[in-house]
């Protein structure tokens, strides 16, 4: 009996460091800022991150930005965020329902990123590529006032 419960311990033992060996150590420039980002691929595969990635690390010197491939809820995100476990500083979610984290002043006001030009000077800024602003003011704001997520 003793043998039987030491044997299922030791298995148990095993899944479990088998389990938490898989951690992934980023290879990062000590010679930039890095710029964690959390992405859910949601059925679109992977390139799309990958591309901006290193379209964007080409262009910087001071910023690298390391994707971190994974699916969380909002309330996943809160708590991360509330108990100081959050390893991302960008979240790409499948989800919306950010508006308790706009409230609790978790996520910063992105309202100065709607009047960018990302492909440069006269290609409209990101406010007025937006299908309909109005309708995504009203979910993405407090009160009707900043910005605290963008549509993707």
């Amino acid at each position: 009996m003793k043998k039987l419960i030491s044997l299922t311990l030791a298995t148990v033992s095993l899944f479990s460091l088998a389990a938490c060996g898989g951690t992934v150590v980023d290879e990062f420039d000590k010679n930039k800022t890095q710029i964690f980002v959390s992405y859910f691929n949601g059925g679109f595969g992977d390139a799309w991150a990958e591309d901006l990635k290193t379209q964007f690390n080409a262009q910087n010197d001071k910023y690298e930005i390391i994707l971190r491939p994974k699916k969380l809820s909002a309330d996943q995100i809160f708590s991360e965020i509330k108990m100081g476990t959050a390893n991302s500083d960008i979240y790409f979610s499948a989800y919306t329902d950010f508006q308790e984290g706009f409230y609790s002043n978790l996520f910063e006001d992105l309202s100065d990123v709607l009047n960018m030009e990302p492909d440069g000077a006269g290609t409209g800024t990101v406010k007025s590529r937006m299908l309909d602003y109005t309708s995504w003011q009203k979910v993405s704001s407090k009160y009707g006032m900043g910005c605290y997520m963008l549509p993707w």
